[in-house]
């Protein structure tokens, strides 16, 4: 798995995404006129596979979707829904997205939740521990946009990822990205995924800002599901990730033009390497010293980044 490979100097090369397998383009949070959203979903589904996704979860709030709208060819709806979760004595809530969840009564399309009012983090944990018995996946949803704190959810267990970077949240206050949070979750132990989402609501120009690309053996809903909890992929808001491996010590990464390609270890201030008179297309990093684990950014000419899952030193 992504998380549980092990980094170090003298082992064997890993290529992180390996095999034969293929790219696929996703994303895991958005909205349609079922809750607050503007389209329609037929609509919103034909406009995703236009712009070259191979998936996609509508996530409305509190109303779960296990349905396929329209036959697209080679593309998956993955059943979604976003949980509101408000906090009782001040400003501020948790937003979970679950998706992949599965059951005849309990995750039926079209079953509307009533999430609770919560005093501390135990009724957010109470939700990701449903949605895993119901073989799903946990996302904590755009943490600075809720007004949390590390306090409020570094206590929570079982979810499969932080979002790192939510578009339409950009446009809120600049309260999109929360990559920072994530290094801080790493750091205490806690080995969670990062995932980029457009939570588009059709508002602005919200859809396509933020995707997974996912190194999946077909595009099947199992098999996306099962490559995400794998950790086989990376997120991005607008670089590509080309491969990503350890090999004699070192971590080397290609991708698309960049002008920024950053090394973020653990245990020690991040290396970079700056684009000077081209842009960057690879990288090589010495990783003699570091344990814990690291990780790799991207940052492109406009500032937008593109992240690799944390790989654990040993």
């Amino acid at each position: 798995k992504f998380q549980e490979r092990r980094g170090v100097l003298d082992m064997e090369d890993i290529n992180l995404f390996s095999g034969e397998k293929r790219w696929l383009k996703g994303n895991l949070h958005c909205h349609t006129n079922v809750s607050d959203g503007k389209r329609f979903p037929q609509e919103k589904a034909k406009i995703y596979k236009k712009l070259g996704y191979h998936f996609l979860a509508f996530t409305d709030h509190n109303i779960f979707n296990a349905k396929s709208f329209g036959e697209e060819e080679d593309f998956q709806l993955l059943p979604g829904v976003e949980l509101n979760i408000e906090f009782k004595d001040r400003p501020g809530c948790y937003h979970i997205v679950g998706f992949g969840a599965r059951g005849e009564f309990d995750y039926a399309h079209g079953k509307t939740f009533t999430p609770p009012y919560c005093m501390d983090c135990r009724e957010a944990q109470m939700v990701i521990d449903d949605i895993n018995a119901h073989h799903g996946l946990a996302i904590v949803a755009h943490p600075v946009w809720c007004l949390t704190e590390l306090r409020d959810f570094e206590n929570l267990t079982g979810y499969f990822a932080l979002e790192a970077y939510n578009h339409n949240c950009y446009f809120e206050g600049d309260s999109g990205y929360a990559d920072f949070y994530w290094d801080n979750l790493l750091k205490r132990g806690r080995m969670i995924k990062a995932v980029a989402v457009d939570d588009s609501h059709d508002l602005h120009n919200d859809i396509g800002g933020g995707w997974v690309m996912v190194w999946a053996k077909k595009n099947s809903q199992d098999s996306i599901v099962e490559a995400l909890r794998n950790g086989d992929f990376y997120s991005s808001a607008g670089p590509e990730i080309h491969s990503c491996m350890i090999h004699a010590g070192f971590l080397e990464i290609t991708c698309s033009p960049a002008a920024y390609i950053h090394c973020i270890p653990s245990n020690r201030p991040g290396k970079t390497e700056f684009a000077e008179e081209r842009p960057l297309t690879e990288a090589r990093f010495d990783l003699k010293g570091l344990s814990g684990w690291v990780r790799a950014e991207v940052v492109d000419v406009f500032g937008k980044k593109a992240w690799t899952n944390a790989i654990i030193l040993e």
